[in-house]
C-alpha cells in the first residue's frame, strides 16, 4: 500500500471529525444563539477572546461542514491525498474556527493567517505550477495592512456596543477591510485563468476566498460604517462584481473560482448597504454560506442552475436592500449579472471533475444540493427564519432589525414599506410547485420522444475503417 493510499483513511477521519464538530456546534450553541443570546469565553481572566453568538456558528458550522463534505469530492482515487495534504486540512479547519469565534481582530488575524499558510503550502505539496512566492506575499500582504491598521487606528473588540450608539467605523479602517478583502480575493480570481489548480488546492482557495468577506460582518457586530465608508464598499463590490462578468466573458476562468468571486463581490456590495438596509446584510451573508456549501456540489454536471436556484434568494435580498438604500442600478444588475455568471458555470470546468470516494453516484454531494434546494428554492422561508434573521440580529452595532421582511409559509417572503404596501414578492412555494410540475411533465414527453422516435447507430466496418450510420426504431 502506498502513503498516498494509506492517507486515505486519515482523510476520512478528518471529514468525520468536522461533522462531528458542526453537529457539536449545533447542539451546544444552537439553542444558546436562538433566542439572541451570546457567550463570550476567555482562556485566563481579564481577557475575552472569544464569542458565540448566531453570526459565529452560522459561519464555523458552514465551514467545517464544508470540509466535511466537500474533502471526500475533491480527493479520489485519481487524485489521492498524502499524509501532509490531510494535516494541512486539519489546520485550515482550525484556523477557520478561529476566525468564526474570535472576539478580538488580532486573533481573528491570526486564525486568517493560519488559513493562509496552509494554502500556500497545500499548493507547494501539489505542485502548483505557480509562483508560490508571489502567491504567498498576496496571501499575507493584506493580513499585514489588516495589522498596520490595527495599530495606527485601533479596532475595537467584534462585540456590540455597551450603551449608546455605536462609533463608525472611520474611513481608513473601512477602505482598509474593503481593500484586505479584494486583495486577498483578487489574487485567486486573476490567477486563475493562467495556472490550473489541482482539485484539492482549488478547493481550499475557494473557501479562502468566500472567508474572506467575514472580516466585514465582523466589523459590523461592533460599529456600522460612515456614509462615505458604505459608499466606497458599495462601489468596490460594484466594481468587483462587473469585472467578473467581463472575465467569464472574455477568460476561461474555473468554475469554482467564477462562483466564489461573484458570492464574494455580492457579499462585498451587500455588507457595504447593510447599515443603510438590513436586507442587504440578509443577502449578503446568505451569498457566503451558499457559496461554501455549494462547493460541495461542485463537480455536479448541473452545478450552474444549482448555483442559479440557490443564488436567486441572495440576489433578491441584496437587490431589496439596495432599493431601500436608493441604489436602483446596483438592484438592476445582480439578479441578470447572477444568472448570467450561472448560465457560464455551465459550460466551464471543474477541477478534474473527478468522481471522488464515492464513484459515480456521488451520494453526498447530491443529497448536499438536495437539501439546499428544499431549503432555498422551495421553503427559503425556513433559511430566513432559522439562520439568516438571527445572524442579522448578531450584527448589533452595525445593522438595524430587518422588520420589512416578513415571511408567509404558504407564500414565501414578502417585503413592506412603512405604509403597509408591498414592494416586493418572493412567491418561492409555488414557482417550485410549478417548476416541479414542469419537470414532471418533461419527463415523460422525454420519454415518449424516445419511444416513437428513430435513433441513429454507430456500425463500424474494420475492413476499411469506416465509420457508417443506421438508423432503427428503438
Amino acid at each position: 500500500m502506498t502513503s498516498r493510499a494509506a492517507a486515505q483513511p486519515f482523510l476520512w477521519t478528518l471529514c468525520a471529525l468536522n461533522l462531528l464538530l458542526a453537529g457539536l456546534q449545533l447542539f451546544v450553541f444552537a439553542p444558546l444563539v436562538g433566542g439572541g443570546r451570546s457567550l463570550d469565553v476567555s482562556l485566563w481572566p481579564g481577557d475575552l477572546l472569544f464569542r458565540a453568538d448566531a453570526l459565529n456558528v452560522a459561519f464555523g458550522v458552514a465551514w467545517t461542514l464544508t470540509l466535511a463534505l466537500g474533502l471526500p469530492v475533491f480527493a479520489g482515487p485519481h487524485n489521492p491525498v498524502s499524509m501532509k495534504q490531510a494535516g494541512l486540512f486539519g489546520l485550515t479547519s482550525i484556523g477557520l474556527l478561529v476566525m468564526a469565534y474570535a472576539r478580538q481582530p488580532l486573533l481573528f488575524l491570526l486564525g486568517w493567517e493560519v488559513v493562509g499558510l496552509s494554502l500556500w503550502l497545500l499548493l507547494q505539496s501539489v505542485g502548483w505550477p505557480g509562483n508560490l512566492r508571489r502567491a504567498a506575499v498576496a496571501i499575507h500582504l493584506p493580513g499585514l495592512l489588516l495589522l498596520l491598521v490595527i495599530f495606527i487606528d485601533p479596532l475595537g473588540p467584534f462585540a456590540p456596543p455597551q450603551g449608546g450608539a455605536a462609533v463608525a467605523w472611520s474611513l481608513l479602517a473601512t477602505l482598509t477591510m474593503g481593500a484586505v478583502v479584494l486583495v486577498r480575493c483578487g489574487y485567486w480570481f486573476v490567477t486563475g485563468w493562467q495556472q490550473s489548480f489541482p482539485s484539492q488546492a482549488l478547493f481550499c482557495v475557494c473557501l479562502d476566498m468566500l472567508a474572506a468577506p467575514f472580516l466585514l460582518a465582523k466589523a459590523l457586530v461592533a460599529a456600522p460604517w460612515s456614509d462615505l465608508g458604505a459608499w466606497s464598499l458599495a462601489l468596490m463590490g460594484a466594481a468587483a462584481l462587473l469585472g467578473v462578468l467581463f472575465a467569464s466573458l472574455t477568460r476561461s476562468v474555473d468554475a469554482a473560482l467564477l462562483v466564489a468571486s461573484s458570492a464574494v463581490a455580492s457579499a462585498l456590495l451587500g455588507f457595504g448597504l447593510a447599515p443603510l438596509s438590513p436586507l442587504a446584510a440578509l443577502g449578503a451573508t446568505a451569498f457566503l454560506l451558499v457559496g461554501a456549501l455549494w462547493l460541495t456540489m461542485a463537480t455536479l454536471p448541473y452545478r450552474g442552475a444549482l448555483f442559479f436556484a440557490q443564488g436567486l434568494l441572495c440576489a433578491w435580498l441584496v437587490s431589496q436592500g439596495a432599493l431601500d438604500a436608493r441604489y436602483r442600478m446596483v438592484a438592476a444588475l445582480l439578479l441578470p449579472v447572477v444568472a448570467f455568471i450561472a448560465f457560464r458555470v455551465a459550460d466551464r470546468p471543474m477541477g478534474d471533475n473527478g468522481t471522488g470516494l464515492f464513484g459515480s453516484v456521488r451520494v453526498i454531494p447530491i443529497t448536499c444540493g438536495l437539501i439546499l434546494l428544499v431549503g432555498l428554492v422551495i421553503f427559503p422561508q425556513a433559511a430566513v427564519e432559522w439562520v439568516l434573521r438571527p445572524v442579522v440580529s448578531a450584527l448589533a452595532g452595525g445593522v438595524g432589525v430587518p422588520s420589512t421582511l416578513q415571511t408567509n409559509w404558504g407564500v414565501g417572503l414578502l417585503v413592506r414599506s412603512q405604509q403597509e404596501n408591498v414592494l416586493a414578492a418572493l412567491p418561492a412555494t409555488g414557482i417550485a410547485l410549478a417548476l416541479f410540475l414542469t419537470c414532471v411533465l418533461l419527463y415523460w414527453l422525454r420519454g415518449l420522444a424516445r419511444l416513437i422516435t428513430p435513433t441513429p447507430a454507430i456500425s463500424r466496418n474494420t475492413d476499411n475503417d469506416t465509420i457508417a450510420l443506421e438508423t432503427h426504431a428503438e
